[in-house]
């Protein structure tokens, strides 16, 4: 009896052993702020595919994240990074705009005042602070907000294709800036992170995702 029961051990242990020999993709993490992960989720299938030898992990933060200390794989950041350590590659520019449900939307929706406020954000409260109808910590709600009617919002002008929003203002010219994709230079050679910058490069600078 002892045997069987030994038996039937053995031959979990063997495939216990395969299942943990078996490859499996590499997770590159990537952040970057809300919109550019959100666009970059919404483009999933132009940069990755079930199967390939690494998964995309988001990290959506308007936070630098730690790239030296390997806390992410690959950055999209606002403004190139002065890092030796880092590898960097000039993005589009990104332009932002105001949009709303429809041009009769007067209000304006911002982020608390007493958070790290990102530029957008901080444009809103220096010229539209007396117009301000309410304020969202939380960028998606704010979109859904504005797709009710409540009010304006600010944001990059890739970001709002296929939202629902209407421009209604012209190009904030104040918040115009590159993007710039980073990760470290001992990192860029690993193939799976390398596949990675590639395919999210050529999202980012394809015409029909960037401004």
């Amino acid at each position: 009896a002892l045997l069987d029961k030994v038996g039937a051990l053995r031959s979990l242990t063997a495939d216990l052993a395969r299942w943990g020999d078996a490859p499996r993709p590499l997770r590159v993490r990537i952040t970057a702020g809300f919109w550019t992960s959100q666009v970059l989720a919404r483009n999933i299938a132009a940069f990755w595919e079930p199967g390939a030898a690494w998964v995309p992990e988001f990290v959506a933060t308007n936070t630098a994240i730690d790239i030296a200390r390997r806390a992410a794989d690959i950055g999209i950041r606002n403004r190139r990074p002065t890092q030796s350590w880092l590898a960097t590659r000039q993005l589009n520019q990104v332009c932002y705009a105001a949009f709303a449900r429809d041009t009769h939307v007067t209000g304006w929706i911002a982020a608390p005042d007493d958070t790290q406020l990102s530029a957008s954000q901080t444009w809103i409260h220096e010229h539209h602070a007396d117009d301000i109808v309410t304020t969202c910590s939380d960028p998606r709600m704010a979109l859904d907000m504005a797709l009710s009617g409540v009010g304006k919002v600010v944001m990059p002008r890739f970001a709002a294709r296929d939202t629902g929003l209407t421009q209604v203002g012209a190009e904030i010219a104040d918040l115009r800036h590159h993007a710039w994709i980073v990760c470290h230079q001992d990192a860029r050679h690993d193939a799976p992170v390398r596949a990675a910058l590639d395919r999210i490069t050529q999202v980012l600078t394809n015409p029909d995702h960037t401004d």
